[in-house]
C-alpha cells in the first residue's frame, strides 16, 4: 500500500500535471487561462525594438593559429677566447648601440703576446737593417773586384802576370759575387720573417680586440649569462641580444594553404593589441614531426610588444556554404535551450526555439527554426515576452 502510493504520488501526479497542462485542460486558480498557442491580451508593448531581416549567406571560412612574438635577428653573443671576465658593462633588459662594450676580459696574457709580438717584429727590422748595410758592403766590394779582374785579364794577355796570379784575381771576383748573393738572401731571409712576425703581431692585436665583447648590433639585452670573476671561454655565450624588430611566427597545419602576402588578422592579448596585416614569410618545408609549417607576419612597432609573447593569427581560407547567421547578441538564452523573437505581421514578438551552429566573429549560424525573409527582434530581449507587442525603433 504503502508503495503504491509513493508510485502515485512521485510518478502518476507528474505525468498528469505535464499533460493536463499541455492540453489546457488543468484547471488554474487565478485569472482566466491561456489556452494553448494563445497569447495573453495584456502584455505591455516594448518600443523602440530593432528588427532585421532573416538572410542567408555565404561567410569567409577562416582558422585560427596561436603562436608567438619573436624578434627578427637574436645573437648568441660568446667570446672568442679563454679568459677571466675582468668587467661587465651592461644589464639585461638595458638597450645597446652596434659595436657598444659589453664586457672586458682579462687581457694580460695577450698584452705579454702582443709585447713579444711587437718585439719580434722590431729585431727582424734591426736585422733588415744590418743585412741591407752588408748588401751595400758586398756591391762595393763586388765593384771593385769587377774593375781589378778587368785590368789584370788584360795585362794577363800582354804576358805581364804568371796564371797563378790571375787565378787569384778570378777567385777574389768569384767571391765578391758569392758575397752579394749570399747578402741578397739573407735579406730574402729576413724579409720572410718580418712577414711572419708581423703576421703574429696582427694576430695579437686582433686576440687583443676578442678580449672587448661588443654588441653586433642596435638591440635589447634580453639574457645575461656572466659575472665578473667568471672565466668565459669559446663556445660558451655570454649574452644574448635581439634586434627591437618583432615578426609574429605560427605553425599551420599541411592541410591549409597560405600564400604570401596574404591577408591575416593578429591579435596579442597580452598587451591588448590587434591589427590586420599580411604574411610577409611562408617556410616551404613541413615538419615531419608535427606536421605543420612556419608563416611569419612582420610587425610594426607596438609599444610593450616583447618576444615571446603569446598572439593568434586569422586567416581566410575560402568561403563557406550558405546558411542563415544572425547576430549572436539576438539570441536567448535560457540554460540548454536558445531561441529568438520572430515578429510576425501582428507586429507581436512570438517565441521561436533554434539549433544553433558554429560562430563566425559576432555572427552565430542558425542550423533549423528560422527562414530567409523572417524578422527578429535584435534588442531589448530582457523586456521583450512571447506575444508582446512591438513598437519598431530606427
Amino acid at each position: 500500500m504503502r508503495f503504491a502510493l509513493k508510485f502515485l504520488v512521485l510518478l502518476v501526479f507528474p505525468i498528469y500535471l505535464m499533460i493536463g497542462w499541455d492540453r489546457g485542460t488543468l484547471p488554474i486558480v487565478g485569472p482566466d487561462k491561456v489556452e494553448a498557442g494563445e497569447t495573453p491580451d495584456f502584455s505591455p508593448m516594448v518600443m523602440d525594438v530593432k528588427l532585421g531581416t532573416v538572410e542567408a549567406s555565404a561567410p569567409s571560412r577562416t582558422v585560427s593559429v596561436m603562436g608567438t612574438v619573436e624578434s627578427h635577428e637574436v645573437a648568441s653573443i660568446a667570446p672568442q677566447l679563454m679568459a677571466k671576465v675582468k668587467e661587465v658593462k651592461v644589464q639585461e633588459g638595458d638597450e645597446v648601440s652596434h659595436h657598444q662594450v659589453l664586457c672586458v676580459l682579462d687581457d694580460s696574457e695577450v698584452d705579454a703576446k702582443l709585447a713579444e709580438a711587437k718585439a719580434a717584429v722590431r729585431s727582424v727590422t734591426k736585422a733588415m737593417e744590418v743585412a741591407q748595410a752588408g748588401k751595400m758592403v758586398a756591391q762595393a766590394n763586388l765593384t771593385a773586384a769587377t774593375a781589378h779582374h778587368g785590368r789584370f785579364n788584360r795585362l794577363f794577355s800582354e804576358g805581364s802576370f804568371t796564371q797563378k796570379e790571375l787565378d787569384d784575381v778570378n777567385a777574389g771576383y768569384e767571391a765578391a759575387r758569392a758575397g752579394v748573393l749570399q747578402a741578397e738572401a739573407q735579406i730574402a731571409a729576413l724579409e720572410a720573417q718580418r712577414k711572419q712576425a708581423e703576421a703574429g703581431l696582427r694576430t695579437a692585436e686582433i686576440y687583443q680586440d676578442y678580449s672587448v665583447i661588443k654588441a653586433p648590433f642596435d638591440g635589447r639585452v634580453v639574457r645575461k649569462m656572466v659575472d665578473v670573476g667568471n672565466l668565459a671561454a669559446p663556445g660558451h655565450p655570454v649574452f644574448v641580444i635581439e634586434k627591437r624588430v618583432y615578426r609574429f611566427a605560427v605553425p599551420v597545419e599541411e592541410t591549409v594553404s597560405i600564400q604570401k602576402g596574404q591577408t591575416v588578422n593578429v591579435e596579442v592579448d597580452a598587451i591588448g593589441w590587434a591589427d590586420q596585416l599580411t604574411a610577409s614569410e611562408v617556410v616551404p618545408s613541413v615538419d615531419p614531426m608535427s606536421r605543420t609549417y612556419t608563416v611569419r607576419v612582420n610587425l610594426p612597432e607596438v609599444p610593450g610588444l616583447k618576444a615571446g609573447m603569446f598572439g593568434r593569427a586569422t586567416f581566410a581560407i575560402g568561403q563557406g556554404a550558405e546558411s542563415i547567421y544572425i547576430p549572436a547578441h539576438a539570441v536567448k538564452r535560457w540554460y540548454q535551450f536558445t531561441g529568438v523573437y520572430v515578429v510576425g505581421e501582428d507586429s507581436k514578438a512570438h517565441l521561436r526555439f533554434v539549433r544553433l551552429g558554429r560562430s563566425v566573429d559576432s555572427q552565430v549560424e542558425i542550423i533549423a527554426g528560422l527562414k530567409p525573409g523572417e524578422r527578429i527582434a535584435l534588442n531589448k530581449l530582457d523586456e521583450v515576452a512571447d506575444g508582446s507587442p512591438i513598437m519598431e525603433g530606427f
